[in-house]
């Protein structure tokens, strides 16, 4: 049967698509963004998109606060007005060091596996890098317990917000990595994306709190936070560079007196006051809503991008198949996978984590040989 082309060809007619078929296949710009994708290791250009957008905030916002590393200077200067209260000596001082160097050292690291060309052409040192992201995370974990009391005001959903976020990428990174010394291979990828887009929230929160920030200012929105008058006295201290002799908190804050240095009082602070109290009276309340927000953000779209992308999670599943059945850790036709998945823990039919062929075999009844 002819088409319209071979119908009109036949009649005498041009090709209504020679024009389109004088034109190379493939632009210079087309060629080069190929390039540029295959250079990174991707195939699609969607993945490549995705990554630069992902990887790329990520890789900035570390760059950006590596500086924060020098603790006593850098960090205590922009830190939250309050914060550097907390963080001048003690554990919370080594608490939020390990934390920094922990999470931003972690982070750079995470780029590079996320960088599909390393693990293509130096897979020993996508091991070496993901075992030293993962123990740089726990670290960064670990020092964020350390100051989670006190951190943005110390308020129980605070804490609640840091154990949770610790708790579920601690969890997660165990999970990933027992997943690949039991070559199974498409759990560890599903795990490494969702501990690393839990963990990377906190560039979007930034993000989210500067636009609360914007419509409070904006809309001259007040909020109203309990601050500790020890706190406050600092900030004027810290922040505003005013002496202890002249530190005006007690005379501000009746409550706290003339010992507001070292009292624990709390005193309710306006958002639209003019000292530094004022500005901690608005990040602390925005920083819990875009915490939670930011959390609830990443989350979702690793789900949602895992469930966009079934056939790379097949893909790995019948390589892991096939390398655990190699290894002598399963039989071949066996339907359980060797790490730690829906058909050894859930309810995942027998033939889930098996090759396509050897799925057919198992619905039409057939016995598969050892």
């Amino acid at each position: 049967m002819f088409g319209l082309s071979d119908l009109m060809a036949e009649r005498g007619f041009e090709s209504i698509h020679s024009g389109h078929d004088k034109l190379p296949r493939d632009s210079a710009v087309k060629r080069g963004i190929k390039k540029v994708v295959g250079a990174f290791g991707f195939t699609k250009t969607y993945n490549f998109v995705l990554y630069t957008i992902t990887v790329g905030a990520l890789v900035g916002f570390v760059l950006a606060r590596l500086e924060y590393l020098n603790v006593g200077g850098v960090f205590l200067a922009k830190a939250i007005p309050g914060e550097a209260y907390h963080y001048t000596h003690g554990h919370r001082r080594i608490g939020i060091t390990i934390h920094l160097i922990g999470v931003l050292f972690g982070g750079l690291l995470a780029a590079l596996q996320f960088t599909p060309i390393i693990r293509h052409k130096a897979l020993w040192l996508h091991r070496i890098s993901g075992y030293a992201a993962t123990t740089l995370l726990l670290l960064g974990n670990a020092g964020a317990f350390m100051i989670m009391d006190t951190s943005i005001g110390g308020a129980p959903a605070m804490r609640v917000w840091f154990g949770l976020l610790g708790a579920a990428t601690t969890l997660g990174l165990i999970l990933a990595v027992t997943n690949i010394k039991r070559l199974q291979i498409d759990a560890h990828r599903a795990w490494m994306i969702r501990v690393w887009s839990w963990a990377a929230c906190i560039v979007s929160l930034r993000l989210l709190l500067l636009a609360g920030m914007h419509v409070v200012r904006v809309y001259g929105v007040e909020l109203v936070t309990a601050l500790r008058c020890d706190e406050i006295f600092s900030m004027y201290t810290i922040n505003a560079g005013i002496p202890d002799a002249q530190n005006p908190a007690g005379l501000i804050y009746s409550e706290c007196g003339a010992g507001a240095k070292t009292s624990a009082v709390q005193v309710l602070v306006s958002s639209l006051g003019t000292g530094p109290e004022s500005s901690a009276a608005a990040l602390r309340p925005l920083f819990l809503m875009a915490a939670w927000l930011a959390l609830a953000i990443h989350g979702s779209l690793a789900e949602l991008y895992l469930w966009l992308t079934p056939a790379e999670s097949y893909r790995l599943r019948v390589v892991s198949y096939q390398r655990q059945v190699a290894r002598g850790w399963r039989k071949a036709g066996d339907g359980k996978d060797a790490g730690l998945t829906s058909t050894r823990l859930g309810d995942a039919p027998a033939w889930w984590s098996l090759p396509a062929e050897e799925q057919i075999k198992i619905l039409a009844g057939e016995r598969i040989a050892a």
